[in-house]
């Protein structure tokens, strides 16, 4: 089975504070414009971190107390919040790793982020938060990012 970085998830108070802190002190770029992911509660970009590839940072803000991950910066401020691996089938990865002891957490949802690919989430048996986002066929790594 194989696991490629996708993206590290960030989680922020200020999406636009943010990107302009990740571009101004590291050179990141962005490699999206803002995109709202309304069922998560968040809106969200991706930066490219110098690879113009693959991983990613995603910079995720809550936008409102409903918000997925709004207790998740109540409680441990900005900060890493998952890593997220592209897979080349993610009902196959699903099975492998609920036989690794993983709990899914979510069912498979289209993700605003990667073109509404197929994404589904997990929790680690170290406590971690792990997002599969299945392969786009027939794209590039660079335009995969929901633009």
């Amino acid at each position: 089975m194989k696991f490629k970085i996708d993206h590290i998830g960030y989680v922020v108070k200020d999406l636009l504070k943010s990107k302009n802190y990740f571009t101004k002190n590291y050179n990141f770029k962005p490699l999206t414009k803002i995109i709202y992911e309304k069922p998560h509660g968040v809106k969200l970009m991706f930066l490219d971190m110098g690879t113009k590839t693959v991983p990613a940072l995603e910079i995720i803000q809550p936008l409102n107390k409903k918000s997925k991950v709004y207790n998740f910066l109540m409680n441990k401020g900005e900060n890493y919040h998952h890593i997220a691996y592209e897979v080349n089938n993610i009902e196959k990865s699903l099975n492998y790793l609920k036989k690794k002891k993983f709990l899914q957490i979510s069912g498979v949802v289209p993700g605003a982020g990667h073109n509404f690919s197929k994404t589904i989430w997990l929790l680690g048996k170290k406590m971690e938060l792990v997002e599969l986002v299945e392969k786009q066929k027939n794209k590039k790594p660079s335009s995969r990012f929901t633009k």
